[in-house]
């Protein structure tokens, strides 16, 4: 298994495992940013072995930086355990060089990258999603966005991210109703019923390129409409804290659980990090605040939200 600048090769003494995995491995390309899978042999820095057991666990060497996943085939075969563990230790090797995943959505306007944050439910997706259908643009990522801090440079890049776009019925009723045939017609909730799409199956084109970061924005698209428009520069430690926080919780194994063919939990996930990684952390969201800038943009009006992006961006 690789993404960027990282890679994990996957042992096991499971036949079962050795003939079926790497197809059922594939399938997390489209949830995992710049996820690969070879079955040729690759040089790895970590590795994970499968091994036959009575007993599952996962229990993790840090001194050869290997995890040994514990059980019978049926637990591992789809894949689920071995990919959440094998995203944990990339990450780590990601971060020892300067690449960050980051819960956002990432587009590119007239060909310059901008990076959406904001709390699940903000409206990132159809903030991007608005913005990519009024202005030439491309997507990068929706919910996870890998960002690389050239420190040389001062750089940052958009290097990678899932462009899988999760749709939510109430969002395209109150904002793109041309979307709604994507949906059955008879729904119980429209808040909890979602579509899965490519940027390509709704008429939008994905990046394929590394566009340099741009532009950062905060977003909070209010669903009931009434907040008026609110444009402000954001510094302060709560935007650092939550930088830090998000960049922080694929290492340290808060953001990943694996589990068991009877959905029990496989064993602990310690944390990764190290004063290395957490120094490198830092660096990227001082150079994201104090350089780039991020804005914080707020409002019930989609329209507003979006227009006051472009022309900050544009500005």
């Amino acid at each position: 298994m690789s993404c960027q600048e990282a890679s994990v090769s996957v042992h096991s003494d499971i036949k079962v495992i050795q003939e079926g995995l790497a197809n059922e491995l594939t399938g997390f390309a489209k949830v995992v940013p710049g996820f690969r899978v070879s079955i040729e042999p690759v040089a790895s820095q970590q590795s994970i072995y499968v091994l036959d057991s009575d007993e599952t666990g996962l229990v993790y060497d840090e001194k050869f930086r290997r995890a040994y996943l514990l059980g019978r085939a049926g637990d591992f075969i789809d894949g689920q355990a071995v990919v959440w563990v094998g995203y944990w230790l990339m990450e780590q090797q990601r971060q020892e060089k300067s690449f960050f995943t980051i819960h956002s959505s990432a587009l590119t306007i007239n060909s310059k990258g901008i990076l959406l944050l904001g709390q699940s439910g903000a409206g990132k997706t159809s903030l991007m999603l608005d913005l990519c259908k009024k202005y030439p643009s491309t997507v990068v990522s929706n919910d996870l966005t890998v960002v690389k801090h050239d420190t040389g440079s001062r750089r940052l890049v958009l290097v990678d991210g899932t462009k899988e776009i999760r749709l939510r019925l109430a969002s395209v009723d109150r904002n793109f109703p041309t979307l709604r045939p994507l949906f059955p017609k008879n729904i119980a909730s429209a808040w909890e019923s979602k579509v899965v799409v490519s940027p390509e199956n709704i008429g939008l084109k994905s990046e394929e390129g590394q566009p340099e970061l741009h532009s950062i924005f905060e977003v909070y698209l209010d669903s009931k409409g009434t907040n008026d428009l609110l444009i402000k520069q954001e510094g302060s430690i709560p935007i650092k804290y939550r930088l830090y926080e998000d960049m922080s919780r694929i290492i340290r194994g808060s953001a990943i659980s694996v589990f068991d063919s009877n959905r029990r939990f496989l064993g602990y996930m310690p944390s990764l990090d190290s004063d290395e990684t957490h120094s490198k952390r830092v660096a990227c969201i001082e150079e994201m605040v104090n350089n780039i800038g991020i804005v914080s943009v707020s409002g019930g009006k989609i329209n507003e939200v979006s227009e006051a992006i472009y022309r900050v961006v544009n500005r």
